[in-house]
């Protein structure tokens, strides 16, 4: 019965946008759910699979950080599978995420291995960044899933964490429609950091200079 009044009494409109997750993505026996998902070889859905992974990881590192080590934050960054590889080229790795399944993965992964990565279980809304990174990525679509003025916060946070000459990287998950017309989701890079937070984007801390794109691997 309150499951119906709730439906008879129900604010219409609904609010677009209000505060709270669909996905619980916090919640403890979800995120061990959604770990094995992220591990799982035969789909991308959750990450995507570990060929892939290698390909753009040898982009980030060979094509936009040319090959030079340096300091990387990973916001939402799951279970580590980009910035364990990374680190393992010699970058220094930080990782912000708050699904605690997948950090604790990222966490036992890095001490058994002896990596430089550090892992926080944190929301990446309200967390602090710090400051002096070469790289700061967020992947896999993720601005998507926040309303624009989280998005454009995590953006201008994302673009304080950075040292001077430092990169920017972000891209988007399309829909299976808009795949099949683009031919691929990618990555890219771009030269504005002021310019839309939603879009597949890699930018320099510069804060002036038209936009200006690289493909990177596929990503859809």
């Amino acid at each position: 019965m309150n499951q119906l009044l709730d439906i008879v009494n129900r604010k219409l409109p609904p609010t677009p946008w209000e505060e709270g997750d669909c996905i619980p993505w916090s919640d403890p026996a979800f995120s061990e759910r959604m770990l094995k998902e992220h591990l799982r070889q035969d789909h991308d859905a959750a990450s995507r699979r570990t060929e892939k992974i290698d390909e753009q990881v040898a982009w980030i590192h060979g094509d936009l950080l040319a090959g030079q080590p340096t300091k990387v934050l990973e916001l939402t960054c799951g279970p580590g599978l980009y910035t364990s590889r990374l680190a393992r080229l010699g970058h220094e790795c930080v990782g912000i995420d708050y699904a605690p399944a997948a950090i604790r993965y990222a966490q036992d992964n890095a001490r058994k291995d002896g990596l430089a990565c550090t892992y926080r279980l944190d929301d990446v809304r309200q967390a602090a960044y710090g400051q002096g990174f070469g790289l700061v990525m967020m992947i896999f679509g993720q601005f998507n899933v926040f309303r624009r003025s989280d998005a454009r916060a995590i953006l201008a946070k994302a673009h304080a964490a950075l040292a001077s000459g430092g990169r920017r990287c972000s891209s988007r998950r399309r829909s299976p429609r808009s795949r099949q017309r683009a031919g691929r989701a990618q990555l890219g890079t771009r030269m504005n950091p002021g310019c839309s937070p939603i879009g597949p984007t890699c930018g320099s801390r510069r804060t002036s200079g038209m936009p200006r794109h690289r493909r990177a691997p596929n990503g859809s």
